[in-house]
């Protein structure tokens, strides 16, 4: 068994309360179906945005904390490795399919795995300050791929 020190696993120690917001790590987050907060926890939680880096960096896994108000979420999208989603306060529909055409409503502790390459939205269905963490597979994961072109939209993304 591997020797780590306590200083390193305290390094890796999150508190909520000192975990600053990231309004808009997504250029999508400028449209109001699409606004969310993003709370960094470990990795880069598929944003390069560089205002606000995660609690943690250099770990193998992605996890963040989301809130949206009802109406509110992601867009349709997809990435290359696994995301899990856990509900932590209110109750999301995750959509998901090649045009979100498949939907499951998830509960406060209630969870699903979307698999890669499979495209899921999920908008929070109510009440204000929903909370749902999002963990990515291992690794460094890439920036969503969406069904939509935000293309147009303007840079809000500090890269």
């Amino acid at each position: 068994m591997a020797q780590v020190s306590p200083a390193e696993v305290k390094r890796r120690l999150v508190r909520f309360k000192e975990l600053p917001s990231l309004q808009h790590a997504y250029e999508e987050t400028q449209l109001p179906a699409h606004q969310r907060v993003l709370y960094r926890y470990f990795g880069n939680q598929a944003s390069d945005a560089k205002d606000v880096p995660p609690a943690v960096e250099g770990i193998s896994l992605n996890v963040a904390l989301v809130t949206a108000d009802p109406g509110k979420g992601a867009p349709l999208h997809d990435h290359e490795c696994e995301e899990i989603f856990v509900v932590m306060r209110g109750t999301f529909e995750v959509s998901f399919g090649e045009n979100g055409e498949e939907r499951v409503v998830l509960n406060e502790w209630d969870a699903i795995s979307v698999p890669s390459g499979i495209h899921r939205a999920w908008p929070n269905l109510g009440p204000p300050d929903g909370r749902i963490m999002a963990i990515l597979g291992a690794g460094t994961a890439e920036l969503p791929r969406y069904r939509a072109d935000y293309s147009t939209l303007p840079g809000v993304v500090k890269r």
